[in-house]
């Protein structure tokens, strides 16, 4: 009886610590999960790009994809088709609008931070894939109010957080080479 009133509460305290510890691995999980899905995202866009995917709306072929980043809506982004080949996301444009999952959010976007830290901090981001070549061209605003530049950069970071510090932050990067990588 002894032995067994032992293992019982052994298994009842390896529950609770489980229990206790449940929403921050949950959180830690989603924006794992965010982080991958803004790559594969990137990634598609690259592949639209390459394989010369019409763009259903309109019935056009773009030369590029892209993906819109911004701040002022920073819990979504953007796949869009550059119908115009200005290297920026416009109205009309939208192939997918993803959400990301509660609570997290994009806390900020950087230019040039692995390259020469520390980096540009920008409002939006538009990261564009074109073809035949694999070309890629990322473009930003540092203010709302600022004309959009070819940031003539080496890489971007996308970094997602949540409203809590506590669970830290993951980092999708990019590189003009092509490269996309998530860190933390």
């Amino acid at each position: 009886m002894f032995e067994l009133t032992i293992t019982i509460s052994i298994m009842v305290m390896v529950a609770a610590l489980v229990l206790v510890n449940f929403p921050q691995y949950n959180r830690r999980v989603a924006m794992g999960r965010a982080a991958q899905e803004i790559s594969l995202t990137l990634r598609k866009a690259q592949a639209r790009a390459l394989a010369v995917q019409k763009f259903v709306a309109t019935g056009q072929f773009p030369q590029g994809y892209g993906v819109f980043f911004t701040r002022a809506s920073d819990k979504e982004y953007i796949l869009f088709a550059d119908l115009d080949e200005n290297n920026l996301y416009t109205a009309g444009e939208a192939v997918e609008t993803i959400a990301l999952p509660t609570p997290l959010l994009i806390s900020n976007l950087l230019a040039k931070e692995k390259t020469a830290s520390p980096g540009t901090s920008l409002h939006e981001l538009h990261i564009v894939f074109y073809r035949p070549d694999p070309v890629i061209v990322m473009s930003g605003r540092s203010t709302p109010t600022s004309p959009p530049a070819d940031l003539l950069a080496g890489d971007v970071e996308i970094v997602l957080s949540t409203p809590e510090a506590s669970f830290g932050t993951r980092k999708v990067v990019a590189w003009t080479t092509g490269q996309v990588s998530v860190e933390e």
